[in-house]
């Protein structure tokens, strides 16, 4: 009686089989080119941020023309679970929780069209960001360390991340174990008293002359073109130069005449050191479909090439731990087992049965996993710690059958 089926097909049609498992092969090693790589999977968190910019607000203001509209519009969204709100000085956000299982993407795109909706949001306030609230997943940890000033070894961390923030394998980069820049302006009382000054006369005028500030929008035929004053003050030198007092003599008195300005760090009790010196961390982050060793082989390339050779005097780095380390280790060893069990194979069906009838079933068991990856990038998923502990098992299987 003859057999049916897809293997009793294929038993019969060589060519067929030929041809399947040439696909398989191709395809798996097109998909390993472009699946992405991760440590640890990633799981969506069914939440979806809206962010808006308001220059200038209050949190009362924030809350009434901004949060309390993007709460109202996305009410109507079908599987919101929870809506969670932030009014802060300058900006607002909304944070909605989505109902476990619900589509995320489409989700998404539903709270982007009722936003788009809203009308009413002040001129000042800038375009809403909308997007989906995913973990990102720390790469590679620079520590970059010396007996430097801490404006040096600031200044050079900056640097590092603005450059590597600029490869196309990276797309995030963050700096810490570090204080944020303080301009102090110290008036004393008598001065004041001579110019006939008040601190919050002095602190107006510093406010209004350090402010970026909306100017409206200008509309052409294609798009519409935000204006912005720009005026904000960073540096001593800037503070120094803002006028107080203008006699109509034409006599200016500057803010650098009458008062100590500094320009430093915060005062905080943050104390980071690496081997017994001042140090500051720059992390080096994977999202959405970056993969980790690509990420980590251009962060290592850069450190070891252009970085290292522009390092001013007295100030070293170190990579002070790459996770990339741990899927490398858990690839290697896939691959060392692979080979071992397919040698295996090869010698006891060649020692047992025929040479050829071994070599065709190494082949199989290669390209079947090879196949393997394909059928993974399909599904969506990803080569990580544990899609890999599950290659290794299955192989032990297969070669043990």
């Amino acid at each position: 009686m003859e057999q049916t089926g897809f293997v009793a097909f294929m038993a019969r049609n060589g060519v067929a089989a030929n041809l399947l498992m040439i696909f398989l092969f191709v395809a798996g090693i097109a998909s390993y080119q472009t699946i992405v790589q991760e440590v640890f999977a990633e799981n969506s968190l069914d939440r979806v941020q809206v962010s808006v910019a308001y220059p200038g607000a209050t949190p009362d203001e924030v809350e009434e023309s901004i949060v309390q509209k993007i709460e109202e519009a996305v009410e109507a969204v079908e599987n919101v679970k929870q809506i969670q709100s932030n009014a802060a000085e300058n900006t607002g956000s909304v944070t909605i929780e989505m109902e476990l299982g619900t589509d995320i993407d489409r989700a998404l795109d539903d709270i982007k069209a009722e936003i788009d909706q809203i009308q009413t949001f002040p001129d000042e306030a800038e375009e809403p960001d909308v997007r989906e609230v995913t973990s990102r997943q720390s790469v590679v940890r620079v520590a970059i360390f010396g007996d430097v000033s801490e404006n040096a070894l600031k200044e050079t961390a900056y640097r590092l991340e603005e450059s590597l923030a600029t490869l196309p394998e990276v797309s995030f980069v963050d700096t810490s174990a570090i204080r944020d820049y303080e301009v102090s302006i110290e008036v004393p009382q008598d001065t004041l008293q001579a110019f006939g000054l008040s601190l919050n006369d002095i602190s107006r005028t510093v406010a209004a002359s350090s402010l970026d500030s909306p100017a409206g929008s200008i509309d052409t035929e294609s798009e519409e073109v935000r204006v912005r004053t720009i005026g904000q003050n960073y540096n001593q030198q800037n503070f120094e130069d803002i006028v107080l007092v203008s006699n109509e003599n034409g006599t200016l008195i500057r803010l650098g005449q009458i008062a100590k300005i500094r320009d430093g760090f915060q005062d905080s009790e943050l104390v980071a050191l690496f081997n017994g010196k001042p140090v500051a961390f720059v992390e080096v982050f994977r999202t959405s479909n970056e993969r980790v060793l690509d990420v980590s082989r251009a962060t290592n390339d850069y450190l070891e090439g252009p970085f290292a050779h522009s390092l001013p005097e007295g100030i070293s780095y170190a990579i002070w731990s790459d996770d990339s380390e741990l899927l490398n280790e858990r690839l290697s060893l896939l691959l060392k087992n692979a080979a071992i069990g397919l040698l295996l194979v090869l010698l006891a069906l060649t020692l047992f049965l025929d040479i050829r009838l071994a070599g065709w079933t190494a082949l199989g068991i290669g390209v079947t996993f090879v196949g393997a990856i394909f059928l993974l990038d399909l599904a969506g998923s990803s080569i990580n710690m544990f899609s890999l502990f599950g290659f290794i098992l299955a192989l032990g299987m297969v070669v043990d059958d």
